[in-house]
């Protein structure tokens, strides 16, 4: 089965809205497409196939481990992940330890074997949401915070494109008035294109 998304992100209902900002941010800010279920689900199909074809077409697996994640749930989605990860060497499972679950929570065993993303103490962590996206990319975690010299070795063109981003998420959500966006758009592009010119 072809790879059509980065991450599948396997979370319980109550964990829902974070989770869902979550993913809001790995599209709109890091470029990664993400399943989510209330993103990528039919209304009148049943829903357990799709979520298991979900599962087999994402490159990962980010399981949110959250403080009311039901026992049970793992014995579904985890256990299809697992096996998928165990099939497929390259499939990477990252558990999220999510904010609100306690410094001496027990991660599952199946999944403590794994470096995990912690958000716990800072619901928006950028150190925890750069593991999380290394681990989708499965490139190593790095220095933090990076070195000025590796700051200044990355392209560019992806500060710029961040921004870029950063433009189209504010016209969806706050409804950023088109014209504004152009002409934002515009001057980004400019900046890129002289930077271009001059390397």
């Amino acid at each position: 089965m072809s790879v059509d998304y980065d991450v599948f992100l396997s979370h319980s209902r109550e964990d829902a809205e974070w989770v869902g900002r979550l993913a809001a941010r790995l599209e709109d800010e890091h470029g990664f497409r993400a399943w989510l279920d209330r993103w990528r689900l039919i209304p009148g199909l049943r829903w357990q196939p799709e979520v298991e074809r979900g599962l087999r077409s994402a490159r990962t697996c980010a399981v949110c481990l959250g403080i009311s994640t039901p026992e049970r749930w793992f014995q579904q989605e985890i256990e299809v992940a697992l096996s998928i990860s165990a099939q497929k060497p390259s499939f990477r499972v990252i558990p999220l330890l999510l904010p609100g679950l306690s410094q001496d929570y027990q991660i599952p065993p199946f999944l403590d074997i794994r470096m995990w993303a912690d958000f716990r103490e800072d619901q928006d962590s950028d150190y925890a949401l750069h593991v999380l996206c290394q681990g989708i990319k499965g490139d190593p975690i790095g220095r933090w915070p990076p070195r000025s010299s590796e700051a200044a070795a990355v392209a560019p063109a992806e500060e710029i494109i961040d921004q870029l981003r950063l433009i189209h998420r504010l016209r969806n959500e706050v409804g950023l008035h088109e014209t504004v966006m152009i002409e934002a758009q515009r001057e980004l592009v400019s900046v890129l294109l002289n930077r271009s010119v001059g390397s």
